[in-house]
């Protein structure tokens, strides 16, 4: 063999062992392309994903198989423009709150056929945390029993979810992770964290990004329940300004009375929200059709109550700003607020979008 064939055979070895090694690589370092392939029940639980196309879920396949090995580099289906990337990426990580070891930074080009991905953790530092995460989910889930309905349910994961968080911005606060763990999240993580407990549970969730009247960035949640879909904020109902309790002002709320919540509709169009017979009001039958019915109803509620906070839903604006009026000027209101351990005036919270009355009792400090 001449020197120029040894020298050639030599090349030809070496670029046989690196196609070899390419080949042989193990996840978490990239190259690979391979799709998720979703049960009935999972893509059943997944609304957001359903809206895409047939290329477009390829695509979430495709990502959600790379981060669940831990990809660096993952090769796409298609060639994709920034544009369709883009969309679908964040649409993945905003519903698929297991990735929490994500980075919030991500990479587009012009023409994209493989996504490169950073991680906030390598593989074995998030699973470590992810048994911190599903240890604490556990502690929730374990409260809440199979015999529940499926409204009984979901109004279990807003309450546990409100008394172990509280509104910060912190370390991860973003994902379950932050409110979990640390115990403390944006409404960003406390919406992906009753994702997360609610697909647990078999039912069917998403988070909706968008802004509060107010034109701040927002994301809550849409949940599906007996059938119909409604709205469910659980970080408005972990404000401050409860002094501690948490009330159901934002639970399982149809459209129409969520008007100061406007979903971005660029990565999926949520569903219509009609239902209204799941809010706490109309479960538990704090509803009020008549102002004239207010003084009976709130001795009689507030009996059953026995000094603990007390809320309840007006029929309608009419009757809600009659009943406004009443508890803050009535004396005969007063008073019966005062029989049941409750203070009048002060520790009267209205949410007015929803027509419902909170009132605190006294043990709940002023504001």
């Amino acid at each position: 063999m001449t020197r120029i064939g040894k020298a050639a055979a030599a090349a030809l070895i070496l670029l046989l062992i690196l196609v070899g090694a390419l080949i042989s690589r193990k996840p978490g370092s990239g190259g690979t392309s391979s799709e998720k392939s979703f049960t009935e029940a999972e893509q059943a639980a997944r609304y957001p994903f359903s809206q895409l196309t047939p290329r477009e879920k390829a695509l979430y396949r495709t990502l959600y198989a790379g981060i669940e090995s831990y990809q660096d580099t993952i090769r796409l289906p298609h060639t994709y423009s920034d544009k369709e990337y883009e969309r679908v990426y964040l649409l993945l990580t905003m519903q698929e709150p297991q990735f929490f070891y994500v980075d919030k930074v991500y990479e587009l080009s012009e023409k994209m056929d493989s996504a490169v991905i950073h991680y906030l953790f390598g593989q074995e530092q998030a699973e470590s945390i992810r048994g911190q995460i599903d240890a604490q989910a556990e502690r929730i889930l374990s409260r809440i029993s199979s015999a529940q309905t499926e409204a009984q349910k979901l109004l279990m994961l807003h309450d546990l979810i409100a008394e172990r968080c509280r509104y910060s911005d912190f370390l991860f606060s973003d994902s379950v992770y932050g409110c979990l763990v640390n115990g403390m999240a944006l409404c960003e993580g406390y919406a992906k964290t009753f994702v997360y407990l609610a697909r647990k549970l078999g039912m069917e969730a998403m988070c909706v990004t968008g802004k509060s009247s107010r034109d701040v960035l927002h994301v809550w949640n849409i949940a599906k329940i007996d059938g119909a879909y409604y709205n469910i904020d659980v970080t408005w109902d972990d404000d401050d300004s409860y002094c501690g309790c948490v009330p159901h002002c934002c639970f399982a709320m149809p459209d129409q009375l969520f008007s100061d919540h406007i979903a971005d509709q660029t990565a999926f169009i949520p569903p219509v929200c009609s239902g209204t017979s799941k809010t706490y009001y109309q479960l538990y039958g704090y509803l009020l059709s008549e102002p004239q019915q207010l003084s009976v109803n709130l001795a009689g509620w507030g009996r059953q109550k026995n000094g603990q906070v007390l809320e309840f839903r007006c029929a309608n604006d009419s009757v809600f700003m009659q009943v406004r009026d009443m508890l803050q000027r009535d004396p005969a209101i007063g008073a019966i607020l005062r029989q049941n351990g409750m203070h009048d005036g002060a520790r009267i919270l209205l949410d007015s979008a929803r027509q419902i009355a909170v009132v605190l009792p006294e043990s709940y400090g002023n504001f």
